[in-house]
């Protein structure tokens, strides 16, 4: 594991956003976020880009966001976690 705070796999991401966790991670330089935000609901997005932000309806669907070629699910275990609440 290269940063203390970083996923070690997919299951481990869904599980901590499926418990109301929220995590900040940074990808080729840019900031991304998500994370709970209602029942039943879950976001992503890039910081600071309104228009990037999707809504999903699991914490496994969050996965399939998009950030550059790639989703947050293929990159999660490769980006550096910058915030992440719960263990």
């Amino acid at each position: 594991m290269t940063y203390e705070k970083s996923f070690d796999t997919i299951d481990e991401f869904v599980d901590n956003i499926s418990r109301g966790g929220e995590i900040e991670l940074e990808y080729n330089g840019k900031l991304y976020f998500a994370g709970m935000i209602g029942e039943n609901k879950w976001t992503a997005c890039e910081q600071h880009n309104d228009e990037s932000s999707k809504e999903y309806a699991s914490a496994e669907e969050v996965c399939s966001y998009p950030i550059e070629d790639k989703t947050i699910g293929e990159v999660i275990n490769k980006a550096k976690i910058t915030f992440r609440c719960f263990e």
